[in-house]
């Protein structure tokens, strides 16, 4: 869907049911829609708050990008990490990087941005060593997202 498209029905829902809080419900929002979408949210000064879900991204590395979604009212992000390790990220065939994932919270927390990530125990071959890496105090991206949620396969 084009971007103008998006903000078009934003801004008729916004004045037909005087909504100020939008959820975009897609499983991985793209990065160029994620860009297009707020720069147009602040171009045409939309005045809304609004969260989704989204990958770790290599093509979300400028901190002018998170701030701009911040600027066009992104609030919270949804991520699915699946698992801190990269070993298991590899194993899941996930092209996140484990520095992708630092570096994609930290700039969305430096933001404003409340951060929320979604991880799993259990997949297949994971050693229990690899699942506890998330509550390792060492790694970094403890300080750069509000909420951690984990399922048990």
């Amino acid at each position: 869907m084009p971007a103008q498209l998006v903000i078009d029905q934003i801004k008729a829902l916004r004045d037909k049911y005087h909504c100020r809080h939008f959820l975009f419900s897609d499983e991985s929002y793209p990065p160029a829609l994620f860009k297009k979408v707020s720069q147009l949210l602040v171009d045409q000064n939309v005045g809304i708050k609004w969260t989704t879900l989204i990958r770790f991204e290599e093509t979300l590395q400028d901190q002018a990008t998170w701030d701009l979604a911040a600027q066009a009212g992104c609030c919270t992000l949804y991520y699915g990490m699946e698992s801190a390790n990269e070993r298991v990220l590899n194993l899941m065939d996930k092209h996140a990087r484990k520095s992708v994932i630092e570096r994609n919270l930290q700039m969305a927390s430096k933001a404003g941005i409340w951060n929320h990530v979604m991880a799993f125990y259990g997949f297949p071959g994971e050693t229990l060593e690899e699942a506890m890496e998330p509550g390792n105090s060492s790694w970094t991206i403890s300080r750069s997202f509000i909420r951690l949620s984990f399922s048990i396969l």
